[in-house]
């Protein structure tokens, strides 16, 4: 950087410092090492590597780099766009589920284009997503690369990551990087932001614990949840034609027995009509001064609901039985958390074996429900409904996950 360069600091993460450069009025975002490392070969490779990882990439999703420098303030440095705007939990607090949809569709698009590159970033989390609202709809970008690998880079290859979002086999000795790790990371991102139905879907495939049945890459999982949207609108689609068949044959029979079939199939016809085109739009309830839905909706819920009361009933008694082994689980993440005869890693360690196995535990609990449940009856349900995000088990869950996160606030990537 130039004497004439304003270098402003505006935070600091572990060895690294940020802040923000102005150049011939214009503000760049800056990272550099802070004075303890700034000497260290090891530091100053790592920050050249995050600098080269980052020029591979060119993506509206992805923070652009500018260039690294060597100053006498700052020693190496690198320069990169500004990015304003939120971070993706504070923005999936306000935003409604087509915001969080059109969002998530977005990272999935930008970790493709990073995935394709041969590039993994390892630590994607809610902190590391930036979300801005121009344009025609959320945009969003993926920052912080100083944890990212990729092929053709054999330095400093450490096991590492984030304990909430990260893959398992990060963690684990002689880990090499792979898109799967951040295959993983997408999907707990994407099931705590609550999406559409077919997100969900894409999801629930990404936290497979066997790494090798996991989506390969981000790629994939687009392919997943756009095959998932095709099924949903053919079976809408479906269902209408049948229904429209349907009430079209009880009206002509009305019609025939008291000779006023015509007004009634008329009013019938249209009202349907105008009902079947909310669905397939995807539009949300009626309001004032719109044509109402068709009657037949009602009757028609109630036989759904009969229908589907054996799998509420067992839904309902694997939630019992689940309920008791999470408050034993949340007992013993809270006995390691505070064995002080274990050091900080083992203590992490073994914390983030239980939660796997809990994990673990409450996706084969429900997995032969799932099986059994027709497409159009999980789309009803709350989200996260019969998987470890499932509502009914939220508050021994949430229990966890506050111990697991205030364990892990000092250390959170290591």
């Amino acid at each position: 950087m130039a004497a004439a360069d304003r270098c402003t600091e505006t935070g600091r993460h572990g060895r690294s410092v940020v802040g923000r450069v102005t150049r011939h009025g214009v503000v760049w975002f800056a990272k550099w090492l802070d004075e303890s490392h700034r000497g260290l070969a090891e530091c100053r490779l790592r920050l050249r590597k995050e600098y080269q990882i980052m020029l591979r990439l060119n993506h509206p999703g992805i923070v652009r780099v500018a260039a690294m420098e060597d100053t006498v303030h700052t020693g190496p440095v690198i320069l990169m766009e500004l990015v304003e705007g939120e971070t993706l939990g504070e923005f999936a607090g306000r935003a409604t589920r087509r915001e969080r949809s059109a969002a998530a569709v977005r990272l999935l698009q930008a970790a493709a284009y990073m995935h394709s590159k041969g590039v993994c970033h390892l630590d994607l989390k809610p902190e590391n997503v930036m979300v801005s609202g121009h344009g025609d709809g959320p945009v969003v970008k993926i920052i912080d690369f100083g944890m990212a690998d990729c092929a053709g880079e054999a330095m400093f290859k450490s096991v590492g990551g984030n304990r909430r979002y990260g893959a398992p086999e990060q963690f684990e000795a002689g880990y090499r990087c792979d898109p799967r790790a951040d295959v993983w990371s997408l999907g707990k991102m994407m099931a705590w932001m609550r999406p559409g139905w077919a997100l969900r879907v894409a999801a629930r495939k990404a936290m497979t614990a066997d790494c090798a049945r996991r989506p390969a890459d981000a790629g994939v999982l687009l392919g997943i949840a756009a095959r998932a949207r095709r099924r949903v609108a053919l079976m809408a689609l479906g269902v209408a034609v049948a229904v429209t068949g349907m009430v079209a044959l009880l009206v002509t029979r009305d019609a025939e027995r008291d000779g006023e079939g015509m007004a009634i199939s008329a009013a019938v016809a249209e009202c349907f009509q105008a009902g079947r085109g909310a669905e397939l739009a995807g539009s949300g309830p009626q309001t004032q001064g719109e044509t109402a839905p068709c009657p037949s909706a009602a009757i028609q819920s109630d036989v759904v609901s009969r229908e589907h009361a054996g799998l509420v009933a067992d839904h309902d008694a694997i939630v019992r039985e689940l309920l008791v082994e999470l408050g034993a689980s949340a007992d013993s993440v809270a006995a390691i958390a505070s064995d002080a005869t274990l050091s900080r890693d083992a203590r992490s360690a073994r914390i983030g074996r239980v939660c796997l196995a809990m994990d673990r535990r409450i996706a084969s609990a429900f997995a032969p429900l799932l099986e059994r449940c027709p497409t159009d009856f999980i789309s009803r349900q709350a989200p996260g409904w019969a998987t470890i995000f499932d509502p009914a088990l939220s508050s021994h869950r949430g229990r966890i996950e506050r111990m697991l996160e205030d364990f892990s606030n000092r250390a959170d990537s290591i």
